[in-house]
């Protein structure tokens, strides 16, 4: 594989993050908008089914859970503190929404 495959590659995991990104900020705010959900977006260990509440500290109560201002502040604060085996968690006011995304 050459160099302009790989660097090609990159660009194209680039472009797929962020338009999941956007995707998922869309959905936020549309689910908002149309029908009057919020969304919260949470850090879920996958091992069990705890939620970060602080630094160093899960909980098992969704309430006690951080609650994060986006995707990718919780992209940042898994990479920041090398956090493995945990999911982004959407939590919606309808259950029916709720959903995860693993991140690492």
């Amino acid at each position: 594989m050459t160099s302009n495959a790989i660097e090609g590659q990159g660009v194209l995991l680039l472009t797929l993050e962020w338009s999941m990104l956007n995707f998922l900020t869309w959905l936020g705010s549309q689910l908002m908008l149309e029908k009057g959900i919020a969304m919260k977006v949470l850090l879920k260990r996958k091992d069990h089914e705890c939620f970060l509440a602080s630094p160093g500290a899960w909980t098992k109560d969704i309430t006690e859970a951080q609650r994060f201002k986006s995707f990718l502040e919780v992209l940042d604060y898994r990479r920041e503190h090398g956090l493995e085996g945990v999911e982004a968690y959407f939590h919606f006011d309808d259950p029916k929404y709720n959903f995860v995304l693993n991140i690492g």
